[in-house]
């Protein structure tokens, strides 16, 4: 990957879109979970590789590609949620469809709706740790918080979601 990476810094625009592509699914998931609008997350991961790509020679250290990237999107997430702050939405329910239903699994549409309903910083950790497999570490240098910060955070989210897992399939007394 570092070699991509360095052929990217150098203008190839391949190698860029091999970086990208290893981890655009990663990615997609990311920008749906955060703003809970499949056009709103297109959007933002477009703008996040408009801007990777025209700023990749300011990347200091080649192994830290992915992480440089994600905080990009997050970054552009942030903006469309000001952006919608500022606009009134004529329907407001959230776009939680797909264009590929067949691709959604019921558990995995479960999934996204409960962590859906968990604050946003919440979000951000549940994501980062299990659809990007960091480490508590990163996700800490990569939010910009103490690692403390994140494994509260972590808990917590982890607690929120089994109270709606317990509340949505409440366990069902058996009589013998």
């Amino acid at each position: 990957m570092i070699e991509l990476v360095e052929k990217a810094k150098a203008g190839n625009q391949n190698a860029f879109m091999e970086l990208i592509d290893a981890i655009k699914v990663q990615l997609y998931k990311t920008a749906l979970v955060r703003l809970c609008n499949e056009q709103d997350a297109l959007d933002a991961i477009q703008e996040t590789l408009v801007k990777a790509f025209s700023n990749i020679k300011t990347l200091r250290e080649n192994q830290f590609f992915k992480t440089w990237l994600i905080r990009i999107l997050l970054n552009e997430c942030n903006n469309i949620e000001q952006y919608r702050r500022k606009v009134i939405l004529l329907d407001n329910t959230p776009d939680h469809t797909s264009q590929h239903p067949e691709q959604d699994s019921a558990m995995s549409m479960d999934i996204r709706d409960l962590t859906s309903k968990l604050d946003t910083i919440y979000k951000e950790v549940i994501d980062l740790r299990y659809n990007h497999d960091l480490k508590l570490e990163d996700i800490a240098v990569l939010l910009d918080i103490p690692v403390g910060t994140v494994k509260s955070r972590l808990n917590r989210a982890h607690k929120l979601l089994k109270e709606q897992l317990e509340t949505s399939f409440p366990k069902k007394e058996v009589s013998l």
